[in-house]
């Protein structure tokens, strides 16, 4: 889940976990003029400008308590899914700030993209601008669908 279709739709580094080096550092100079979170914005510009791994070994103790003031939900929870699949006016939000993000990484780096990642970005910031059957073509065709089944479901139904 690092390709640059999967990530501009969906991040998958957990901050508190993610470890990045001095080339990585040295690429990103500025803050972005929109950026989601700070975590998603640095696997998006590693998976433009270097490369993404897993290390196989847990490196931090995250605990969960009633008290958490931010925490993970139980996402595997059904009613959770189901409650979250049928608020579609935060979905449409998780969506559309997923373009904004993407148009301040093209606006960012255009100049060191690849062509094929100006390409990538270019397709995905076109979604938006279509009729909703194309729109739902490109994000399946294109690789930019979500990862688990609800999500697929929510990015379909809402795209």
């Amino acid at each position: 889940r690092k390709s640059l279709q999967n990530l501009l739709g969906q991040n998958t580094l957990t901050g508190c976990t993610g470890l990045f080096n001095r080339a990585l550092s040295d690429v990103i100079t500025k803050e972005p003029e929109y950026c989601v979170m700070h975590d998603w914005w640095l696997i998006l510009v590693a998976c433009c400008f270097g490369e993404i791994s897993a290390i196989e070994k847990q490196t931090i103790l995250y605990r969960q308590h009633h008290d958490n003031m931010v925490g993970a939900s139980d996402v595997k929870n059904l009613s959770y899914q189901i409650r979250r699949f049928f608020r579609g006016d935060d979905v449409r939000h998780a969506i559309e700030i997923t373009y904004m993000q993407a148009q301040s990484l093209y606006d960012m780096y255009k100049d060191k993209l690849s062509e094929e990642q100006k390409t990538i970005i270019e397709e995905y910031l076109s979604i938006p601008h279509l009729p909703k059957i194309k729109r739902i073509q490109k994000i399946i065709k294109g690789g930019y669908l979500k990862n688990t089944f609800v999500r697929k479901i929510g990015h379909i139904v809402y795209v």
